[in-house]
């Protein structure tokens, strides 16, 4: 919903916005927290006419799509671009030993006939 109130400053606009979905990878749950929420701006119209004015004119005129990359501009960058090194690694944890589960029983640990 958009509400209009004029005061001494530049004419203002409040924006009420209902989320329905938030993308985000953020672990925390960002997206049930803000999901269903009112959220509020309060926005300056003469800022957003220039960015409106500025989208009308970047999209304008005709964009001509690409159907392969052989249409792609070639850039010089001044260097080789070179694809990433691949290593034996991956990330995380180191699999030396199986890590149990909590069912299965310890392992006892293995003493000489010496020590025992």
């Amino acid at each position: 919903s958009f509400l209009f109130y004029r005061s001494g400053q530049p004419d203002l606009f409040a924006l009420d916005l209902k989320v329905e979905s938030f993308s985000t990878n953020h672990p925390s749950g960002l997206k049930s927290y803000f999901k269903g929420r009112v959220l509020k701006w309060v926005v300056d119209r003469k800022s957003l006419t220039v960015d409106a004015m500025r989208f009308q004119a970047a999209y304008a005129g005709v964009i001509a799509s690409m159907t392969d990359k052989s249409e792609w501009p070639e850039v010089d960058l001044g260097f080789k671009v070179h694809p990433p090194v691949q290593t034996k690694n991956v990330p995380g944890r180191p699999r030396k030993v199986r890590i149990r589960g909590w069912m299965e029983p310890m392992r006892r640990t293995v003493k000489c006939k010496r020590c025992k």
